[in-house]
C-alpha cells in the first residue's frame, strides 16, 4: 500500500507487527518489545491494507492518521539476554525430592517411585538443608517424590520450616493417607500449608493409572480436606488415554469446593513413554475446553493463569526461561542438588552435594551457571517466534528432556502461544469494537499482577506447580493505601486546598488526610439534585463536598476497595449527615473496573488521582461510561506523562501506590477514552507533578462527557485556520455551520460558536456595532459566562467597593457561594472564576495564533479586545502569556504547552492581592512566565532564586508608586522591566521597540495622572 510521504515511516513502524489470529480476532504483536494490541474490526481493515502491497492510497483521515502513531512500537533496545538482568541475591524457592518411596505404582510416574529400598534424604542432610535455605532467604519450600507422607517424620519437618513465620510449605501428593495427619492438619498455620493432590480424570481413567478403588479413596480425601480450610489444587498428568477428561477434573473441583486445577504436560522420561504422549492441538483443545468449564464454575487453572499474567503485564516485560539456578534449587533424595525438579536423577546435571554447602553449590556449579547464562537470544530456535518473550521460551525442565538444551527445546511452546492468543482474543471480545477507528485493547491497560519482585525481565516457573502464593495489583494498592489511612503519607497528600466554605461541615481531622492530585469535585459544577459517585473515594471528603452542593434532593456514592478508607468515611459521614441537616452520601466496597451500580444512575463520576491505581484502565471507562446517564459527564484528576514510563519505574511498587507508576501518556489516555465513547474529553487544568529520575510527571484535570443518544451540537468554526478536526475525527471548516457529537462546553469560545436552532450565538456574549448587547436582558443570578460590563461590576457597571476582610458571599455570575473582597454599590459579588473563565481561553488562543515579538504589543493588543475588561484578575493570566508568547516568536526553545501552563498558573493568584497579600499578579506573573520559560520546579534551586528575584524586583518598582491599583500601570511596568532583565536571564533577550502609551485613562477614577510613565494626552 502506497502512503503520501509523510506517513511512510508510521506505516513502516506498523509494519513492525505480526498478525496473528486466535478465533476471529486479529491480533497485532510486537515480537522485540513485547507488545500487542487488538484493534477495532475498522483498524484492522485499515492496517492490513497499510502493511500490504497493493497499490493505491487509502483515505487517511485523522482516525487512521492517529492509530498509526498510536500503535509505533515503542524502542526499548536489544535484549542482551538475562545474565545481567539478574542478581544471586536470595533463593525464593527450595524443592525437596525427599524420597523415592510412595505407595502408589502410577503407570507414568517420571521418576518410577515405588516400595521398599527406594531412595530417601536422610534427616541429617535434610535438617541442615533447610536451615540453610532460610538462611538465603527461601521462604517457599516444596516437598515431593515420591510420596512425601511417607516419609518418617515429615510433619515434623514441615513444621519446622513452618515455625518460622513468614514461609510456606507446598505438598505435591496423591493425599491417600491425609486423613491419617488430621490433629496434625488442624495445628499449621492458616494459608501457608498448601497441597497438590494427584488425580488422573474421571473414575476409570484413575483407577487405571493408580489401582482399583484409587478413585474412592481420592473422594474421601478430598471430602476430609475441604473442612481442614487447607489450600488444595487438583493436578493431572495429562495423557492420550485421559486427554479427553480434563473437563472432568475441573467438575471435580468445582464439587468438593477446591478453587484451583493443574494441569502437567508429560515428560519423556520414566514411565511416560511416547506412546502416552499428547499431541500439542489434542491438548490446546482440552485445556481451553476445561476453561470454558472453569468460568462457569468459579475455578482456576493455574496453567492459564500463569501464562495470563506473562500476557497482561507492562509493555517490554520480556519473559526469559525459567527461574531454576536463580531463584529455585532442587535437592535429590540422595542430597545431590539439581536445577528443578523434573532434572533430578539426571546425572549430566548434577551441581554439587548439599553437603559442601548450599549457598555454595548454588552460587558457584558451573551446571547452573550454565542455565543462568541460557537465554532465548542465544536460541536458533526461538528467534522467529513472535510470542517468544510473552511466553517466555517454555520450561526448561521439558526443554532438556526433549531435546538436550535450555533454551529453545521446548516441544509444549506451541500450546503455550496459543493459550496467549486465546486470553488475548477473550479479553478484546469483551469490549466492543464500535464502527470508530481505534482499538479494543492493549498491552499494558489490564495488569494480572505487579508486585514487588517485578521487573524488566522476568521468569516463568516451573510447570510441576506454576500456582504459587502471590499478591495481585489490587492487594498491592489495597494495601498501601489502607496504610494510608492510618499514618498520613506526607508524600501522596492532596496539593489542593479546598476553602473553608467547602469543608466546614466535615471533622476537621479528615479533612487533612486527603489523597489525590486536584479536586475534581469542584470542577464539576454541582446542583442540586445531582447525583455523584466518586470512584477510590478514600475517607470520603470529596463525596462531603459533593454533598452539599447537591443537597437533600441529591446522592453520592462513594466507591472503595480499602476496608480500612471505608470505616473511616463512614465514622466521618454520621458527623456531616448530623452538621447537614440531611443525609444523602452511601459508601460501597467494590472495584473500580467492576462497580457496584446499576446502569445510567448518576449525573457525574468524580476520581482523584485512582484511575491509574486500577488493574484495568479500559473496563474502568467502559463502567464509568455505563454508569453516566446520557449527558452526565466525568471529572477525573490524575497523573498522566508525556512520554513512556521508564519500565523499571511501572514495576516500582512505592511508584505505583504514589499514582506515578501507573501513570498513562496523556495522547494515549485520551485516545482509549475515544475508543470507550468519550471522544470529546478535554483538558480542564495541567500542572508539572513530580520528576522522578529526570522523568516529569504532570497532574491534569479532565473532563468528557456522555453522549446523548443522537445528540449533535450545531457549531461554527471561527478560524484562523481554514478547517479544524474535533471530536470523533469530525472537520469543522471556519464559517460553515456544522453539527458536531461534542460536549459544547469542551469547544474554546474563542475557537467556535455554538449555535441554537435560531442559528443565535449561545456561548459568546456579543454586542452588535451600535453597542447594544444581543440580549438587553440582565441574566438571572446562576447563569455563568455572560458578562454585560467591562469595567467595574461585570453585572451592572456600578463601582465596587472593597472589604477589609473576606466574606462569605454568593456569585451574582454562577450562583455559588464563594469567599469575597469586594462587591459593587449593587451589592453584585462576582468570584474569579467567573471573572476569567471567557479572558484565560481568549488569552490562550491570541497568544497562541501571535507572531508578535514585542510583549508589551502583544499585552496591549489583546487587552483592548472587546471581551477583555478594564482591571480584573485576567491580567494576572495576561502577563505572563504575552511574555512567554513573545519568548516564543523571537525564537526562544518553550514546550508546546508553555502559554496555557502560564495562563493556568497565573490564573491561581486571587483578584486583589495586590492590596490584600501584598504582591500584585503582574509581578507575579513576570515571575511565573520565567518559570515557565525555564523550566522551574520547586526544587531546582537556581531558576526558583531568579524567578523570586525577578518578582521581588518588579514589586520594588510598582510599589513605588503610591497608587491604587490600574492593571495596565502595573503590568507594563512588570513587562517593560522583565525586558530589561531578560538579556541576562534568558538565551533570546526580549524587546520593546515601542514605548506603550495609555488612553484608559478616562475609565480608570483613579488614575495618577502624569506621575504615570504611560500616560498620552489626557
Amino acid at each position: 500500500m502506497r502512503f503520501p510521504d509523510s506517513m511512510n515511516t508510521l506505516a513502516q513502524s506498523a509494519g513492525k507487527y505480526v498478525r496473528l489470529e486466535s478465533g476471529g480476532v486479529g491480533v497485532y504483536v510486537y515480537p522485540e518489545g513485547p507488545d500487542w494490541f487488538v484493534p477495532s474490526h475498522a483498524a484492522d481493515a485499515f492496517l492490513r491494507e497499510s502493511v500490504s502491497d497493493t497499490p493505491g492510497v487509502p483515505p487517511l483521515d485523522s482516525n487512521r492518521r492517529r492509530l498509526l502513531e498510536r500503535v509505533a512500537p515503542v524502542e526499548i533496545g536489544a535484549h542482551p539476554g538475562r545474565r545481567d538482568a539478574h542478581s544471586l541475591d536470595t533463593l525464593k524457592e527450595c524443592w525437596f525430592h525427599i524420597t523415592s518411596r510412595c505407595d502408589m505404582a502410577c503407570t507414568h510416574c517420571m521418576f518410577s517411585s515405588g516400595g521398599a529400598g527406594a531412595a530417601e534424604i536422610h534427616s541429617d542432610l535434610l535438617l541442615p538443608a533447610i536451615d540453610q535455605a532460610l538462611d538465603l532467604g527461601c521462604r517457599m519450600f516444596f516437598f515431593t517424590g515420591g510420596e512425601p507422607f511417607v516419609y518418617t517424620g515429615f510433619t515434623d519437618i514441615c513444621d519446622r520450616v513452618l515455625a518460622n513465620g513468614d514461609t510456606h510449605v507446598v505438598v505435591l501428593t496423591n493425599a491417600k493417607s491425609i486423613a491419617c495427619h488430621a490433629a496434625w492438619l488442624g495445628t499449621v498455620p492458616h494459608g501457608r500449608l498448601h497441597m497438590q493432590v494427584s488425580v488422573d480424570g474421571d473414575r476409570e481413567c484413575h483407577d487405571a493409572v493408580r489401582g482399583a478403588g484409587a478413585y474412592d479413596r481420592l473422594l474421601d480425601a478430598l471430602r476430609f480436606l475441604g473442612p481442614t480450610g487447607v489450600p488444595v489444587t487438583l493436578a493431572m498428568s495429562v495423557t492420550r488415554a485421559n486427554a479427553g477428561r480434563m473437563t472432568h477434573v475441573v467438575e471435580l473441583a468445582s464439587q468438593f469446593g477446591v478453587a484451583g486445577v493443574h494441569f502437567m504436560w508429560l515428560f519423556r522420561r520414566g514411565r511416560a513413554a511416547n506412546d502416552r504422549l499428547v499431541d500439542v492441538d489434542t491438548l490446546a483443545r482440552g485445556l481451553l475446553a476445561a476453561y470454558a468449564a472453569a468460568r462457569e464454575r468459579g475455578v482456576t487453572i493455574d496453567n492459564i493463569e500463569a501464562i495470563r499474567s506473562q500476557v497482561f503485564t507492562v509493555p517490554g516485560t520480556r519473559f526469559d526461561l525459567s527461574n531454576s539456578a536463580w531463584e529455585s534449587v532442587t535437592i535429590g533424595p540422595e542430597g545431590t542438588v539439581y536445577p528443578s525438579p523434573a532434572l533430578v536423577g539426571v546425572p549430566d546435571l548434577c551441581c554439587g552435594h548439599v553437603s559442601a554447602g548450599l549457598g555454595t553449590v548454588w552460587r558457584e556449579s558451573p551446571v547452573l551457571e550454565r542455565i543462568r547464562a541460557a537465554s532465548l537470544v542465544d536460541s536458533p530456535a526461538s528467534a522467529g517466534h513472535p510470542l517468544r518473550f510473552l511466553v517466555g521460551g517454555g520450561d526448561i525442565d521439558h526443554s532438556y528432556h526433549a531435546a538436550k538444551t535450555f533454551a529453545g527445546g521446548d516441544p509444549y511452546v506451541p500450546l503455550y502461544a496459543e493459550v496467549a492468543l486465546a486470553l488475548i482474543a477473550e479479553h478484546a471480545r469483551e469490549h466492543e469494537s464500535n464502527g470508530r477507528v481505534g482499538l479494543r485493547c492493549r498491552m499494558g491497560e489490564r495488569l494480572v499482577e505487579c508486585g514487588p519482585q517485578s521487573r524488566p525481565v522476568m521468569f516463568t516457573h516451573s510447570n510441576c506447580v506454576q500456582s504459587i502464593p502471590g499478591r495481585d495489583s489490587h492487594s498491592l494498592v489495597r494495601a498501601f493505601y489502607s496504610r494510608a489511612a492510618e499514618t498520613t503519607n506526607e508524600d501522596i497528600l492532596n496539593p489542593v486546598s479546598y476553602g473553608e466554605d467547602k469543608v466546614d461541615h466535615i471533622p476537621e481531622d479528615m479533612r487533612v488526610r486527603s489523597y489525590g492530585c486536584g479536586s475534581p469535585v469542584l470542577d464539576c459544577d454541582l446542583r442540586p439534585g445531582h447525583a455523584l459517585v466518586d470512584l477510590g473515594s478514600g475517607t470520603g471528603i470529596e463525596c462531603f463536598i459533593a454533598a452539599r452542593e447537591v443537597g437533600p434532593s441529591g446522592k453520592v456514592y462513594g466507591i472503595d476497595m480499602s476496608q480500612s478508607m471505608l470505616e473511616r468515611a463512614e465514622q466521618a459521614r454520621r458527623h456531616v449527615a448530623q452538621t447537614l441537616g440531611f443525609d444523602n452520601v452511601e459508601f460501597r466496597a467494590g472495584l473500580l473496573e467492576k462497580l457496584p451500580l446499576e446502569d445510567t444512575t448518576v449525573d457525574f463520576v468524580i476520581s482523584n488521582c485512582v484511575v491509574n491505581l486500577t488493574a484495568d484502565k479500559r473496563s474502568v471507562f467502559e463502567e464509568i461510561f455505563r454508569v453516566l446517564k446520557p449527558g452526565g459527564a466525568l471529572c477525573i484528576s490524575d497523573i498522566v506523562s508525556l512520554s513512556p514510563v521508564p519500565i523499571d519505574m511501572k514495576y516500582n511498587e512505592r511508584l505505583r501506590g504514589e499514582c506515578l507508576g501507573g501513570a498513562m501518556v496523556q495522547e494515549e489516555l485520551f485516545a482509549m477514552m475515544a475508543d470507550v465513547g468519550f471522544p470529546d474529553a478535554y483538558l480542564v487544568r495541567r500542572y508539572e507533578y513530580r520528576t522522578v529520575n529526570d522523568h516529569p510527571f504532570y497532574a491534569i484535570t479532565y473532563r468528557a462527557r456522555k453522549p446523548a443518544a443522537h445528540e449533535r451540537v450545531r457549531v461554527m468554526y471561527r478560524g484562523p485556520h481554514a478547517s479544524i478536526t474535533v471530536g470523533e475525527g469530525e472537520t469543522a471548516v471556519r464559517g460553515r455551520v456544522t453539527r458536531l457529537h461534542a460536549d459544547p462546553a469542551s469547544l474554546d469560545p474563542g475557537s467556535f460558536f455554538v449555535l441554537d436552532a435560531s442559528g443565535n450565538v449561545t456561548n459568546v456574549q456579543q454586542q452588535t456595532c451600535c453597542g447594544v448587547f444581543v440580549n438587553p436582558l440582565q441574566p438571572a443570578p446562576g447563569s455563568p459566562g455572560e458578562r454585560q460590563h467591562m469595567k467595574d461590576c461585570m453585572m451592572c457597571g456600578a463601582p465596587l467597593a472593597y472589604f477589609s476582610d473576606s466574606r462569605i458571599m454568593r456569585c451574582a455570575a454562577c450562583g455559588r457561594e464563594r469567599p469575597a473582597n469586594a462587591s459593587c454599590e449593587n451589592g453584585h459579588f462576582v468570584c474569579d472564576d467567573c471573572h476569567s473563565s471567557d479572558a484565560r481561553g481568549l488569552i490562550v488562543s491570541l497568544c497562541t495564533e501571535s507572531t508578535e515579538t514585542d510583549p508589551a504589543a502583544l499585552f496591549s493588543r489583546i487587552r483592548s479586545h472587546p471581551r477583555f475588561p478594564v482591571h480584573g484578575p485576567e491580567y494576572h493570566s495576561l502577563v505572563p502569556a504575552a511574555i512567554v508568547a513573545a519568548y516564543r516568536n523571537a525564537g526562544g526553545d518553550v514546550p508546546e504547552s508553555a502559554i496555557a501552563t502560564a495562563v493556568e498558573r497565573g490564573a491561581t493568584v486571587a483578584g486583589g492581592s495586590c492590596g490584600f497579600l501584598g504582591a500584585c499578579g503582574a509581578a507575579l506573573g513576570a515571575g511565573t512566565a520565567l518559570s515557565v520559560i525555564l523550566g522551574g520546579t520547586p526544587f531546582r534551586a537556581e531558576i526558583r532564586q531568579k524567578a523570586m528575584q525577578i518578582t521581588a524586583d518588579i514589586l520594588g518598582r510598582i510599589a513605588g508608586y503610591k497608587a491604587a491599583r490600574c492593571c495596565n500601570r502595573d503590568c507594563l511596568l512588570a513587562i517593560s522591566r522583565f525586558v530589561e532583565l531578560s538579556e541576562k536571564l534568558l538565551p533570546v533577550p526580549l524587546h520593546m521597540p515601542m514605548h506603550p502609551r495609555c488612553t484608559q485613562w478616562h475609565d480608570n477614577e483613579h488614575c495618577i495622572g502624569k506621575r504615570c510613565p504611560w500616560l498620552s494626552g489626557k
